[in-house]
């Protein structure tokens, strides 16, 4: 009975005015899919450095849009231990859009084209053309930042280590 007290309560407090803008006008995202997709989609050609800083072979990452292949299912979750600490958490709104996308990566790790599967994100209700990609890449994660027509990232093997960075930059 507790757990459904709870789970009432936070859902009373996720749907109040905390979230809204500081004048009491909601405000909206200024951009959408299409924004996002002229963005990040095409060939970005790049270079590449293994883990200890020597240059490795260049890179080429190619990116489209793709349709989700499932509907998210999403949960947040606040936890607090009880006493000294559960007035210290507050909810905290982040305004977020993203979009599937799916390619392939030449270079750095094979000769041939490697499968790549993601999300590009932009953390903002305002769209200044940078975003966050992170993608599945032949088991490992690629993840890389958008900012001033540069894609700068790296690619983490299941070990957790660097297996290159890389820095690229759209075809025209």
């Amino acid at each position: 009975m507790a757990y459904k007290a709870w789970a009432l309560a936070l859902c009373v407090l996720l749907g109040s005015p905390a979230c809204a803008a500081d004048d009491g006008d909601e405000e909206s995202f200024d951009y959408g899919r299409d924004e996002m997709r002229s963005t990040i989609e095409g060939t970005w050609e790049g270079s590449s450095r293994s883990a200890d800083g020597t240059e490795g072979p260049a890179l080429t990452l190619t990116l489209t849009y793709t349709e989700p292949e499932t509907k998210p299912l999403c949960a947040n979750r606040t936890l607090a231990r009880e006493g000294a600490y559960a007035g210290a958490v507050a909810l905290r709104c982040i305004s977020r859009s993203s979009v599937n996308v799916a390619g392939t990566l030449n270079g750095p790790l094979a000769s041939s084209d490697v499968s790549v599967r993601g999300t590009f994100s932009v953390f903002s209700l305002r769209f200044d053309e940078r975003g966050t990609l992170d993608a599945n890449v032949d088991g490992r994660r690629l993840s890389a930042e958008l900012a001033n027509g540069t894609l700068d990232g790296n690619v983490v093997d299941e070990s957790g280590a660097v297996a290159f960075a890389f820095s690229a930059k759209r075809r025209p």
